[in-house]
């Protein structure tokens, strides 16, 4: 049995000399028998009188530990002198008083908490420990009182609480941070085309007529039902960190974007439309893209090999959908001019394509997760949406030539812009969230720093 070294009120009963008796064992067996006696008559349902039932266990155990000279398992110490009561109750009695010091007892008797709820803490801080959602220094006298507040809450939703306050104060710092730094370098290049906007805002303004090459269009994804994330998102805390917006606000800007678009595209420009696999495209969207005057639509499925935000199991892996959209079928003739000429994505031309329809490309998400578990990063680090590198240069080196514009308008962590900036394309972002706007910015001012040849 794991030894709890008990840091409550010491009873001062195995530190008494018991060397100098002519029968040391039997002396310990007296001093058990007592604490039992005091076991008996303490009132179980008190705050106080709990905590001195576990202190008596401790006491037990370690006398027990020096007559046998060994540590007694709790099952052993249970069914010897505890066996009136239930397993469950003798461990969580020894547990809680292990837990907490005497000073903690006393800061958390003047909240109100209950031997309960400092119970259900240590449970609750050890789950968020494994998670990465808290700081393995954290006491558990840190969580009772998010315990006693949440009385009707599960542990589930008390987890998702402190994981977003956590969370909610990495982002305050992130945003803190990028602000500083953008002021402190007022005349750089890439400020000026990497935006914290709506992209509805930017239309004639900074996105002129007949300019876009590509629009990289990955919106909040149209949920009936809201977004659900695999269990594997949420053992790493990373379910808490997604941004979903409701389904008629995600609609609103799929089709004002969708039929607005025409008139920004470039004699050959292509919209790419991300979206959730699992579900039909939506009629709406598919209707307003006909209206809107393009004329071709061509779907393509990311075949994710994952369970994250899987919301069909038993159909099937986890995918993502993307459509194609183009004013003419001429217009997504292949760009990269080391392919033959006329090789169009309909006819899944390139390796890349085929790659992910055979789910060969993985989420990153998924090493996002294992990098949370492993210690290495935390929950909001990265947003769970990014997409894998492969797949955005993929689409830029097929769809537009070396200097076109692409337009990243919903550029979240900014992993579009890194691939346009090494395959030398011309770039705009912009992204509203200012949280997802900073992890973006943070990411390429880094490459920037750390690659001054690249210029976009």
């Amino acid at each position: 049995m794991e030894h709890l070294p008990n840091s409550g009120p010491n009873l001062s009963l195995t530190s008494q000399n018991i060397g100098k008796e002519e029968d040391p064992k039997a002396c310990i067996d007296m001093k058990i028998e007592a604490l039992l006696s005091q076991f008996s008559n303490a009132f179980k349902k008190t705050f106080d009188a709990q905590f001195e039932k576990g202190d008596i266990i401790i006491e037990i155990e370690q006398l027990v530990e020096s007559r046998d000279e060994k540590a007694p398992e709790l099952k052993g110490l249970h069914s010897e002198f505890f066996s009136m009561h239930s397993l469950s109750y003798v461990s969580k009695l020894r547990t809680t008083a292990g837990a907490y010091s005497e000073e903690e007892r006393a800061k958390i008797r003047e909240t109100g908490a209950s031997f309960t709820d400092c119970y259900f803490a240590i449970d609750l801080s050890s789950r968020l420990k494994s998670k990465r959602q808290l700081p393995e220094s954290t006491p558990p006298s840190d969580v009772v009182d998010l315990v006693r507040t949440s009385k009707k809450s599960s542990p589930k939703a008390i987890a998702k609480g402190i994981a977003m306050t956590i969370k909610g104060t990495r982002d305050k710092n992130r945003m803190a941070e990028y602000q500083k730094d953008k002021k402190s370098r007022p005349n750089e290049w890439w400020h000026k085309q990497f935006l914290k906007e709506d992209c509805r805002d930017l239309l004639g303004t900074v996105i002129k007529p007949g300019t876009v090459d590509l629009c990289w269009f990955d919106p909040p994804y149209l949920y009936r039902n809201g977004g659900r994330a695999s269990p594997c998102l949420s053992e790493c805390g990373l379910a808490e960190t997604a941004d979903n917006v409701k389904y008629d606000d995600a609609l609103k800007l799929h089709l004002a974007m969708i039929r607005a678009l025409p008139e920004y595209l470039s004699e050959t420009g292509v919209v790419v439309l991300w979206g959730a696999g699992g579900a039909p495209d939506d009629p709406e969207v598919i209707k307003t893209a006909y209206e809107a005057g393009f004329e071709y639509v061509f779907p393509l499925n990311w075949s994710k090999r994952t369970q994250a935000g899987h919301q069909y199991r038993g159909y099937g892996p986890s995918s993502e959908r993307i459509l194609i959209l183009a004013r003419k079928r001429e217009d997504l003739f292949d760009n990269n001019p080391e392919l033959p000429r006329g090789q169009s994505v309909s006819k899944l031309g390139d390796a890349f394509i085929e790659k992910m329809e055979e789910g060969k490309i993985k989420s990153v998400t998924m090493g996002f997760a294992a990098e949370i578990r492993k210690g290495e990063a935390e929950p909001g680090d990265r947003s769970i949406y990014e997409k894998p590198r492969e797949i955005c240069a993929g689409f830029v080196d097929k769809l537009t030539k070396p200097g076109g514009l692409v337009w990243d308008c919903c550029g979240c962590t900014g992993i579009m812009v890194e691939a346009c900036l090494e395959l030398q394309r011309n770039w705009i972002y912009s992204e509203s969230n200012e949280i997802n706007y900073s992890i973006g910015y943070e990411r390429i001012r880094k490459l920037i720093d750390e690659n001054p040849e690249l210029v976009g």
